[in-house]
Order: structure tokens, then sequence, then C-alpha cells
């Protein structure tokens, strides 16, 4: 049997000027068009209508409509819609403000226009389905935006009041309603009661409007359609490829009902979370999740094109591992549900990446979730091993994608799979250091200059040693990395140096003047910066609010952290000096704490 899909020039009038009942499906996208989309609308319509009032009349291409063939009727032909939906609600929208604007108007022909606006929105009382009372609607959204545009299309049923009208343009709140009031003014003021100029525009939208429609055959193959929706265009976003793909797919092998039903268990995400850019994101994230994280880079293809050549298999299956993917991305990415995440393992191991805000790396973990087939004890013990690896290198690395390329190097080269032996032996023995997991030597004198390191990683770090010192005692806070907003030196180097050398016998000759009649050799000084500069100095603040901290005394800062109640200054509190002894004191005491925290392991 043939495949039949057909394409035909149409205007307008074509698609609303007889009985037609247009549905478009739940999976479809809710109406998403905005001011920058409706002013160009706006914009084509005025020079055609121009066009017109000037006597030189010319069409205007405003894109496709492709469609399935419904179930009709005698006198009703009925479609589903495959891709066009954001045009035609628009058109239908801007025939409900011309209807609305001139059916009370005293000058008859202008009122004449708001009838045949009218007759563009619903279907004569004969060719509609007694059944399916809905059918009086030429356009009829299957969910989403149903309420808030047929409130539109029909104020006077009660059915839809909830999507009524606000009264005044201010109040609209939905994207339907907004495009209404910003078409019915633009209308207003352009008309501006002059029955040429309405003629003309009206003609000008019905007649000089011009469609590729595309009509479907119920066998119609997928693949096929894609290759007549693209011959007029690359779709905005990628994951509009993917939905189409899978609903059409789903309705070809189990029908209309079915399709819907894999929407209401499966695809509930796409409007329950994100925005059509992170949906994208989500997309690719997916793709390297299945396929690995250098796929993109490897390929060189678009997400979809990908998609359909490697992970095009059985419908079922590919809806429950996109809702499956969605949801933990969900889960780890959704900030009120932070505290969720931490009461779990797998949580508190995925908020790290949040936290250090590291995406390629996230990525690459979902891809061991979900694409490596770990059992839940390997998947823990590798993230482990990665978050020691990572903050390690983190700090004593010259180049922070280092990590991200070295571990996307290792599961290339095992084929992506990842063995807990073998990924430590490859990390602990690559023969070149910038990409070897760094010892404790290496850590414990990095950690003696955090100082000059990225300051969201110590305060990341000394947010983890508190976390660590509080689950140790017996009254556990819940304390996010967010909550620590800065990052403050005990005291400074200058001071570590005064303390250094005050109470010491000295040859003024020998020494320089630091002031306050303070005396020090050079090396004093180096010593006072090197300790200034150790993690021993530094402490996290809950607060962000002015304080001078650089100016308060010793005791003063106490006393802040007093307030703060945070187990990692409690010793800090408790001392009456703050000299190089207890600074480097401490800072043993912080670095024994991290070796537990991101061991170094044994072979």
């Amino acid at each position: 049997m043939a495949v039949a899909i057909t394409s035909s020039d149409v205007i307008l009038d074509d698609l609303f000027n007889d009985n037609y009942h247009y549905k478009i499906p739940i999976y479809q996208r809710h109406y998403v068009w905005e001011s920058e989309n409706w002013e160009t609308l706006w914009t084509d319509i005025k020079n055609t209508c121009q066009k017109r009032i000037d006597g030189n009349p010319d069409s205007h291409f405003i894109g496709t409509i492709a469609k399935y063939p419904g179930t009709n009727l005698a006198a009703l032909e009925t479609y589903e819609i495959v891709d066009g939906q954001q045009r035609l609600t628009t058109f239908q929208i801007i025939f409900c403000a011309i209807r609305n604007l001139y059916q009370s108007d005293p000058n008859p022909i202008l009122q004449n226009f708001a009838t045949r606006a009218g007759t563009r929105l619903t279907n004569e009382q004969h060719a509609i389905n007694p059944e399916s009372p809905d059918t009086r609607y030429m356009l009829f959204p299957a969910g989403h935006d149903r309420v808030r545009f047929l409130g539109v299309v029909d104020p006077e049923n009660d059915k839809y009041a909830e999507g009524r009208l606000p009264a005044r343009a201010e109040e609209a709140e939905c994207l339907i309603h907004k495009a209404y009031f910003h078409f019915e003014k633009a209308i207003r003021e352009f008309v501006n009661g002059d029955v040429v100029t309405l003629t003309s525009l009206f003609e000008s939208i019905t007649e000089d409007f011009n469609l590729i429609q595309i009509d479907i055959d119920e066998d119609a193959d997928p693949e096929k359609i894609f290759a007549s929706l693209n011959a007029t265009g690359r779709m905005l976003y990628e994951f509009d490829y993917l939905r189409n793909d899978l609903f059409l797919r789903a309705r070809k092998e189990y029908g209309p009902k079915k399709r819907d039903k894999f929407y209401e268990d499966d695809w509930k995400f796409e409007e329950q979370y994100w925005t059509s850019e992170r949906l994208n994101s989500f997309f690719k994230d997916f793709i390297k999740a299945k396929l690995g994280i250098n796929y993109f880079q490897e390929s060189n293809r678009a997400p979809f094109d990908i998609y359909r050549e490697k992970l095009s298999g059985t419908v079922g299956v590919e809806f429950s591992e996109l809702k499956k993917h969605a949801e933990f991305q969900e889960f780890m990415s959704n900030p009120d549900l932070e505290s969720i995440r931490r009461s779990s393992k797998i949580g508190r191991r995925m908020q790290f990446y949040e936290d250090l805000r590291l995406k390629n790396l996230r990525s690459l973990i979902l891809f061991l979730k979900h694409g490596a087939e770990l059992s839940e004890e390997e998947f823990l013990k590798i993230c482990q091993i990665l978050e020691s690896y990572i903050v390690r290198s983190m700090l004593c690395r010259s180049n922070n994608q280092n990590p991200y390329n070295n571990i996307g190097f290792f599961l290339r080269r095992n084929k992506y799979n990842c063995p807990v032996e073998s990924l430590k032996r490859f990390l602990l023995e690559h023969e070149n250091r910038e990409y070897k997991w760094p010892d404790n030597t290496e850590v414990g004198n990095v950690l003696k200059e955090a100082g000059s390191k990225n300051p969201d990683l110590i305060r990341y770090i000394l947010y983890r040693i508190e976390l660590r010192m509080q689950n140790s005692g017996s009254a556990r806070t819940i304390l996010s990395f967010k909550d620590l907003k800065t990052l403050e030196y005990i005291v400074s180097s200058e001071e570590l140096t005064v303390n250094a050398v005050t109470d010491r016998s000295i040859l003024i000759d020998n020494f320089h003047q630091l002031g306050h009649g303070t005396y020090y050799q050079q090396q004093d000084l180096q010593a006072g910066r090197e300790t200034a500069n150790s993690i021993g100095n530094m402490v996290p603040l809950i607060s962000n609010a002015s304080i001078n901290w650089d100016m308060l005394t010793f005791e003063d800062k106490k006393e802040i952290l007093r307030n703060q109640n945070l187990k990692i200054t409690e010793w800090i509190r408790g001392q009456n000096t703050w000299t190089q002894k207890e600074v480097t004191e401490r800072t043993n005491k912080l670095f024994c704490i991290f070796k537990k925290i991101w061991e170094y392991p044994e072979l």
C-alpha cells in the first residue's frame, strides 16, 4: 500500500471558511508565542494590508500546517494537528479580537466583519456532532490551553468560564489572554473606525497569507512525516523533534488512545518542570547518559539525529527511560528538593555536583546512573572515588577541566564500562601528573596556601568539614552550602607577624619597623603571609550582612562566630590569642578531616 503524504498551497481562508474541526493533540506544546512573535506577525499583517489599500495585494508565506485526518461526519471534516498549532491559535485569537471589537459597532459594515470573523471560529449548527458538542469549535486544544482558549472564543459557554478574559489587559496572566489584548489594541489603533482599513485588514488576513498544508495518511511512516516537515525548515528546538517523533510512532503503533495514555503516564514532566531551553538541555544530557559524555564532540550532529539513529527502539521503553531520566534530573536540580536529596545516599552524592556547579560532570554521573547499569552499591562507590579525585584535582591541578576530560577518556577506553578497581588504578597511576590523583602530601601542602585557590572551592571544603563535624555529634543541623555566604581570614598576615615578634628581644638595627613600635625580620613577614593563607586561618560566614570584618578585633570576631554556632569555629572561639601556632594546629585538624571525607585510596 502506497504511503500518502501530500502537500498543497493554501490560504488561511481555506482552513477556516468551511465546517472544519482541528484538534490539537494532548502531547503538543501549549501556546508559547510571546510579544516578539506577535509583533512580527502584526508587522506582516500591516504590510500586506497596506499593499491592498494601495491596490497591489500580494501573498505572504507564513509556514506549514501538518494534519492527520479524523473521523468525518457528513458536513464536518475533522483533523488532528501535527505541526502549526501556534500559528492557527494566533489567527483564531485575531478573529476573536475583530469579532469583539466590532460586533456592537453602530456601523453595520463594521458589524458585518465581526460576524464574518465569528464564522471563522465556530461551525454551523447542522455540522456539529451531537455526541461531541465541542466539534462546534474550529480549533480545539486537547489539553493545556483548552479552557483559556475556548474561554476567549466562546465566553458565553459556562463550561469554559474560568478561561474568560479579564476586564483589563493588565490583569492578563496567560499567554493566550495576553495575545488577545495585544492584537485587540493593535487592531483598534490601526483601523481607528475606518471601513476601508478594516476591509483591507480582514481580506489580507484571510486571502493573502499562504501556508503549505501537509496531509498525512493514517499509515504514514513518522520518518517520512519528519522529512516533509524538514523540507520547510528545521524546528526551533531539538526537543520538539523528540516529542513529535515519539508520539507519532505511538499513534501509528498503538492508536490515539494509547498514545494519549503514554502522555498521561510518562510525559507530564514537560509541563510540570521545564522551559523549552531546559528541555533541550535535558535532551542532550539524556543522550550523553545513554551514549557517553563525549558523544557530541565525536559525532558533531544534531541531538535528534543522534537519538533516532542510536536510541530509537520500542516506544514504550523509550517513554519509560525518558521519564526516569527526567525525574532524576528534576530531583537533582530542583532547589526545593534539596532537603530530600540530603536524606538519601544517592541524593547526597549528587548534591556535590549541584553545589559546585559541575554541569559536565553531572552529565557523566547521570550516564553512570542510567547508562552503565551499575548496582546502587557500585554507583555509590564510584561516586565516592570520583568526588575525591575531583576535589583533590580541582585543589591541586592548574586546569579544572582535567578531571572531566580524564574520566571521559577512561570511560571511552573501557567502552563505557566502569569497574571500580580499574577506575582507581587508572586515576592513581596516570603517567601525566596533571591527570594523576593528588596524594595526601600534595593536598596537605596546597591547603597551607588555600588563600590562593578558588574561594568557592575552599568554602565548599570547609562546608563539608562542617557537615562531617556536625554528624559526628548528637545534635545535627540542616545546613546548605548556599547558607555559607562568604569566606574570611581570621586575622591578617600583619597581625600574625606582630603576634610572632612582639615578645621577642631584638636588635633594632637588624629589623624593619612594622608600626606601633613592633619590628620584624623579612622572614617573619614571609612566615606571617604563608600562615595567613593557610586554610586554618579561614572561616565561612553564614551572614552576608555588611560587616567590616577586617576592622574587628579577634574578640569581636569570636563573638560573631559564637552567634553563628558552627562546629568548625568552635575551637577558634576557645582560643585567647590567634598566632601562627594556632593556625598551624587548626590547619592540621582540618586536613585530618579532609582526608576522611575525600580519601586517598590504596590499591
